[in-house]
């Protein structure tokens, strides 16, 4: 493993590490805060799982559920450090939301795998 490949995926956890020690992140957007965050949620997991692929052999299942139990677990993590943050709490439905952006990744990363797979059949 390079340690350039393993470089993003590391920052980006500390992103998310202290996006999640942040007392409050509430917007003034009103009824559409909670839509803004669990957008924000999907994202930052999508972006992570994208970062994530440089490190394993994409077209290996394998490694792409890896990939996603990658995900999963510092999804959980993330919630249970958000859990002695003041104003914050631990919540399994946003670490759900967390894995369901780890799987938009792993959809992506899988059409992309088959595309690459048809092409090089023609």
């Amino acid at each position: 493993m390079k340690i350039k490949k393993i470089i993003p995926p590391v920052i980006w956890a500390g992103i998310i590490f202290y996006l999640s020690s942040i007392p409050s992140l509430k917007s003034p957007f009103g009824i559409w805060d909670i839509y803004l965050r669990k957008a924000a949620h999907i994202t930052e997991y999508l972006v992570f799982y994208l970062l994530i692929i440089p490190n394993f052999k994409v077209n290996n299942t394998k490694n792409r559920i890896w990939m996603l139990l990658i995900i999963f677990i510092y999804a959980l993590s993330d919630e249970f450090h958000q859990s002695f943050v003041l104003g914050r709490n631990m919540s399994v439905y946003d670490i759900s939301i967390d894995w369901i952006g780890g799987l938009i990744g792993y959809i992506y990363a899988l059409a992309r795998a088959n595309a690459g797979i048809r092409r090089s059949k023609t």
